[in-house]
């Protein structure tokens, strides 16, 4: 889930297969974007079941025709996750129902795609709260290069800046900022609590469809989010856990809760998440800011 490779803490240099995938990326795709933590896997599985083409330009190649296939080293990470797992054991142009349009999943920022126009953007957000947590917790299990390690507490993973040269709640507003940015017009936003809700996410899931071109009826929809419970996707992990050796106690799906953050939120770490550019962003996407829940 990196962004790229890195000299030192805030200075990028654009290397690793999500770049050099970059230039695949073009009229044909709607770029999923997230900061990292915001629930990715969970839309993700949802469209591979609808037999949609989802693809991780961190983890697979794209290719010309708008295919993909996995990258040898993500094998044990991409096994982990319900649909993708799936998807790479029997991979073939065939096993989509349509390639086009293709949902690229991305954690770069807007800057970074320099190509064609994209056919859509989709913005994944989650409370800032849960994704940052989030973030925290898989990089404790997943990182491997230095500068993507994290400190042993998350008080102190929220008080110095992150690789990006950012703390890691300035960073979760300036990517949400700056992708509404690029696409004022046309950035359609979903919120990972919706997905998690059963009376809105058919509602919300077919919505965002419709604005790109695709229709799916109910009963698809239900089945598509059906398959993609936190309960059956864990599940699926738990059998790939087993098998990998390196991690076995690790998880992708650690816990998939909506407002989550209650049950470990403190004063010293609810102060993080206060400031006028939080307290705005998150009530942009209907989330009570920290210090005013009651």
């Amino acid at each position: 889930m990196s962004h790229g490779e890195i000299d030192r803490p805030g200075l990028f240099r654009r290397a690793g297969l999500h770049y050099d995938n970059l230039d695949q990326i073009g009229r044909h795709d709607v770029v999923v974007a997230s900061y990292p933590g915001s629930g990715a896997a969970l839309l993700g599985n949802v469209l591979l079941e609808l037999g949609l083409n989802y693809v991780n330009p961190a983890t697979e190649v794209l290719l010309p025709d708008g295919t993909s296939r996995p990258a040898s080293e993500a094998a044990a990470y991409r096994g982990r996750l319900a649909a993708t797992g799936d998807r790479d054991r029997a991979l073939t142009p065939g096993s989509y129902h349509r390639l086009v349009p293709r949902f690229t999943k991305t954690h770069l920022y807007p800057d970074e795609f320099t190509g064609p126009p994209l056919h859509g953007v989709w913005l994944l957000v989650r409370d800032p709260r849960d994704a940052v947590r989030s973030w925290y917790e898989h990089r404790r299990s997943f990182a491997e290069p230095p500068w993507e390690q994290v400190e042993d507490t998350f008080a102190a993973f929220l008080g110095r800046p992150d690789y990006t040269g950012a703390l890691p709640v300035d960073d979760w507003c300036s990517f949400n900022d700056q992708w509404l940015r690029r696409r004022p017009d046309g950035c359609v936003v979903l919120r990972f609590e919706d997905l998690k809700n059963p009376a809105a996410a058919t509602g919300v899931v077919r919505a965002a469809l419709q604005t790109v071109g695709l229709e799916f009826g109910s009963g698809p929809l239900a089945e598509a989010l059906r398959r993609s419970t936190y309960e059956r996707m864990r599940q699926h992990e738990d059998r790939a856990a087993a098998a990998d050796p390196r991690r076995p106690q690790a998880r992708i799906m650690r816990s998939g809760a909506v407002e989550g953050w209650r049950e470990w939120m403190t004063g010293e770490l609810a102060d993080h998440f206060r400031g006028s550019q939080v307290e705005r962003w998150c009530r942009h996407f209907g989330y009570v800011p920290s210090g005013t829940e009651d």
